[in-house]
């Protein structure tokens, strides 16, 4: 990166947006991927919707680009990124009030992807519960358990 750039963003809302879009944005949707993998195989039932999972992890690059990109568009603009409360009225300040607002539909988008991501684990986990006097009907290769045969 070189000193203009540096000296530009530094101390702005850019870094912050930077470093959730990599690690909000990339990492935690592979932990995502991680679990809608491991879940079944350790449990030995499908997914409650495969479709709900693919849906959720789009939701959340969605949330998480509508939230940041703002974030990096305000920091090129000089936004500080460590204030409590920014004065709108001051009309330096009032330029970036529609980014802010903007970033706030994608955190919103962003929560819904968790509730959607919560939604999915439990209803495995409730299907998991209504089922457990049933035979299963595929083993988990990593856990034992032993076979009924009425309830």
């Amino acid at each position: 990166m070189s000193y203009a750039m540096n000296a530009m963003i530094h101390n702005t809302s850019w870094v912050t947006a930077h470093f959730h879009l990599i690690y909000g944005g990339a990492v935690v949707i592979v932990y995502f991927a991680i679990a809608y993998e491991l879940w079944p195989r350790l449990t030995g039932r499908p997914l409650a919707s495969k479709r709900l999972a693919c849906c959720q992890l789009w939701i959340w690059f969605w949330g998480m680009l509508i939230t940041t990109v703002p974030w990096h568009i305000a920091g090129l603009m000089g936004q500080p990124r460590r204030h409590a409360i920014f004065d709108y009225p001051d009309p330096s300040v009032a330029k970036t009030a529609p980014l802010v607002l903007l970033s706030v539909v994608g955190g919103a988008l962003v929560l819904c992807s968790v509730l959607l991501f919560f939604m999915s684990s439990c209803g495995l986990a409730l299907r998991l519960l209504r089922n457990s006097c049933r035979p299963c009907d595929t083993q988990s290769p990593f856990i034992r358990r032993p076979r009924f045969r009425d309830c």
